[in-house]
């Protein structure tokens, strides 16, 4: 009787033992990735990106473009969302419906900015 109960705790542990790096292994997040050009095609750095989650209305992360024009947004949850771009002497620019899903990497097509009048 006791044996069974040893084997019984032993089969348990070793099938914990295995299923924890699967457990670990599963990501839960994407990556938002972009580039901020003007209308004549030229970077824009220094302008500041931000990311809005659709469904929330709230703003999960805030960055500010490279000396290329480029951002990233690592860690991103899955959900749907508007990139918004600011930069002083251009109008605010905003392009909704962004999707990221867990493990994905969304690459954002041409952020573009045009001068304020």
């Amino acid at each position: 009787m006791i044996d069974t109960g040893r084997r019984q705790f032993s089969a348990l542990s070793i099938m914990m033992i295995m299923a924890a790096p699967a457990a670990m292994g599963q990501v839960t997040t994407g990556l938002v990735t972009g580039t901020v050009k003007d209308a004549q095609d030229a970077i824009i750095p220094g302008a500041t990106v931000s990311l809005i989650s659709e469904a929330r209305g709230t703003k999960v992360g805030e960055v500010v473009t490279s000396d290329k024009g480029d951002y990233i947004f690592p860690n991103v949850p899955g959900d749907t969302y508007t990139i918004q771009v600011e930069l002083a002497g251009f109008k605010t620019s905003r392009r909704p419906g962004v999707s990221v899903s867990p493990g994905d990497r969304a690459t954002v097509p041409r952020s573009l900015l045009r001068w304020a009048r």
